[in-house]
């Protein structure tokens, strides 16, 4: 699971822009390439899937909206848990 914020978030475009003099283009291409990256892992598994973090949020959307991270990593401890247990009774 990969929990992203999106990639055309401004903060860090504008990071991008005054720390390391990166070009529209520049930018552009590294966030498409990161989204890319993104995308062919979660191909790796059958039950691997893509979160975007909420709207307004960016690379610190676990600070930006703490209740939302919570949530999806409640949700994986639930299904990691109904599964472990599945297992475990097939196996007795």
């Amino acid at each position: 699971m990969a929990v992203l914020p999106e990639s055309n978030d401004s903060g860090l475009r504008e990071y991008l822009r005054k720390h390391h003099n990166f070009t529209e283009i520049q930018m552009k291409n590294m966030l498409e390439s990161s989204e890319d990256a993104s995308k062919r892992l979660a191909l790796l598994s059958s039950q691997n899937k893509i979160i975007l973090a909420p709207k307004g949020t960016g690379h610190m959307f676990p600070y930006d909206d703490p209740d939302s991270t919570l949530d999806v990593v409640r949700n994986m401890i639930n299904k990691i848990t109904l599964a472990t247990s599945a297992i475990k009774r097939l196996s007795c």
